[in-house]
């Protein structure tokens, strides 16, 4: 049931996300449905069922409950409001979208009802069990694949979704810490990524927490000058020597790629400076990345 705090009723809610305006959305596994809680007044909470059906399985693409899940596992959002699911016993992942005051839900990866731990793009992808699922800063999707005992990652590309392994080898239970395929888990179940790109996956069958050490770029922490309308932009951050940077900048938070500005830049001092002199308009956010 929809409805006001304790009005409200789940079955085996499994997992759950916050997005960036503190709406939490549940992946409520037997109803097989996505439910959203919306913060009121005087600390209340208000529960409506964004997508599917409860208590009907099944796998439909759709708008709010013409969609269909089967048991879900987890979720993540991103900051457009995207949500992400992991339909665990579909063996899919799906992706519902806000447009306009409705959901709309598609499939991303994965084929319905297909076990499998193939990579691939898209739907020549396979997946087994998918149970946890996480968002790093790149939009990248991290899923822990649990009957496969593998750790896969979702790369956007386009309007396409590339899936690869990145960690454990499929099929091949085991506790072995190592690089990439040389590791070895036993049905992990959930993750999560912090701000560094490292991956924590609850281990589950062998009760343990490992992390996972991406190959990252970082951001550096550009100070800027703020000048009159009309004026060009400085920039200046702490480098290291040796390494190259890139500026990047949006005009919009919203907007899901960053723009370079200008050519990388080769650190040979600790402090480097750049000009925007194309700022004359409007807003810009910067952000500055060192290159691997």
């Amino acid at each position: 049931a929809n409805g006001t705090n304790a009005v409200a009723r789940f079955y085996y809610p499994a997992g759950v996300a916050v997005d960036m305006a503190g709406n939490v959305y549940v992946a409520d596994q037997i109803n097989s449905t996505i439910r959203k809680l919306t913060p009121l007044a005087s600390n209340n909470w208000t529960v409506t069922t964004i997508a599917g059906s409860a208590g009907v399985n099944g796998n439909t693409d759709g708008t709010n409950s013409t969609a269909r899940f089967y048991w879900p596992s987890d979720l993540t959002v991103d900051a457009s409001g995207n949500v992400f699911v992991a339909d665990t016993f579909n063996n899919t992942i799906r992706k519902i979208s806000p447009v306009g005051t409705n959901y709309v839900t598609t499939t991303i990866c994965g084929v319905v009802g297909v076990n499998g731990s193939l990579d691939g793009t898209n739907n020549t992808a396979l997946f087994d069990g998918p149970s946890g699922i996480a968002l790093d800063v790149f939009g990248n999707l991290f899923v822990a694949d649990s009957y496969s005992s593998v750790v896969r990652k979702i790369t956007p590309v386009g309007t396409n979704w590339v899936v690869s392994t990145v960690g454990g080898l499929a099929y091949a239970i085991g506790a072995t810490n190592g690089t990439n395929s040389t590791a070895r888990f036993d049905t992990p179940c959930g993750l999560c990524i912090d701000g560094n790109g490292v991956v924590y996956v609850a281990d589950t069958y062998n009760q343990t927490i490992r992390a996972g050490s991406m190959v990252y770029p970082f951001l550096a922490k550009p100070n800027v000058l703020i000048v009159p309308a009309g004026k060009s932009v400085f920039l200046s951050w702490q480098a290291q020597a040796g390494l190259t940077y890139q500026v990047q900048f949006k005009t919009n938070l919203l907007q899901v790629t960053w723009l370079n500005l200008g050519s990388p830049i080769l650190a040979t001092n600790t402090v480097l400076p750049f000009m925007d002199v194309s700022a004359t308009n409007g807003q810009r956010f910067y952000r500055v990345e060192a290159l691997p």
